[in-house]
C-alpha cells in the first residue's frame, strides 16, 4: 500500500510540474539542516466520500525515508493526516497550521519523542496551547510587533510539562500530623497522643 502512495505522490508531482530548479533549492535548504534531524508530514484535505472528519497522529517507530511525503531529503518520524468533509476545508488549513507550529516548538519536538501514551501527547499539546497566544486572522494590524510574555521561558514550559504526573497531596486536618521543626517531633506528639491507649 505504501508503494501505492509513493508512486501517487510521484505523479502528483509531475502534474505539478515539481521542477529541477525545485530540487536545487531543496539540496541547498538540506545544508541548514543539522544532522540527525527528523521530519514530519502534515497531510489535510476535503474529501467527498466523508461525512465526518478522520484525524490520525503517526509516531513511526523507526524513523524512514519518504521523499515524496517531505520536501527535504530527512527521514520521517510523524505524520498527521485529516481527513473530512469538502465543505470544511478551510477548517482543516487550520488545523493542518496548528499541527506544523507544533512539530516546530523544540519542546514539544521533545515530549512526543518521549511519550509512552496517546495521554502524554496530549498532556504536550495541552501545555503548548496554554502558554500560547492565538491571533485573528483578520481584525488586527499586522504591524504591530507583538512581544513575547516577559515571565514564561522555554525552561518553566518544559518544568510544566514533564511535572504533570506529580500527585498532589491535601492537607491534613489533623495538627498532630503537621511538621513540628523538632527532630523526632512528629513520633514524639504520636507517642503522646497514644499513650493512654498503651496503658492497660
Amino acid at each position: 500500500m505504501l508503494e501505492n502512495i509513493k508512486s501517487s505522490l510521484k505523479e502528483q508531482a509531475e502534474e505539478l510540474g515539481q521542477t529541477t530548479e525545485d530540487n536545487e533549492s531543496n539540496k541547498r535548504f538540506m545544508k541548514k539542516i543539522p544532522s540527525g534531524a527528523l521530519g514530519a508530514t502534515v497531510l489535510v484535505a476535503g474529501v467527498d466520500f466523508l461525512e465526518e472528519p478522520i484525524a490520525v497522529f503517526i509516531r513511526f517507530s523507526e524513523s524512514r525515508y519518504v521523499p515524496e511525503l517531505t520536501e527535504v531529503d530527512v527521514p520521517l518520524k510523524f505524520a498527521f493526516v485529516l481527513l473530512g468533509p469538502v465543505d470544511s476545508q478551510s477548517a482543516y488549513k487550520e488545523v493542518g497550521r496548528s499541527m506544523g507550529t507544533l512539530f516546530a516548538c523544540k519542546i514539544f519536538q521533545r515530549s512526543i519523542l518521549s511519550a509512552k501514551t496517546k495521554y502524554d501527547i496530549l498532556q504536550g499539546i495541552t501545555s503548548f496551547m496554554d502558554d500560547s497566544t492565538v491571533l485573528p486572522a483578520f481584525g488586527w494590524d499586522h504591524t504591530i510587533r507583538i512581544e513575547p510574555p516577559a515571565n514564561i521561558s522555554e525552561k518553566t514550559w518544559a518544568y510544566s510539562f514533564h511535572n504533570t504526573h506529580e500527585v498532589t497531596h491535601a492537607e491534613h486536618g489533623d495538627p498532630t500530623l503537621k511538621r513540628t521543626g523538632r527532630i523526632f517531633g512528629g513520633l514524639v506528639n504520636d507517642i503522646k497522643r497514644k499513650a493512654e491507649y498503651y496503658v492497660s
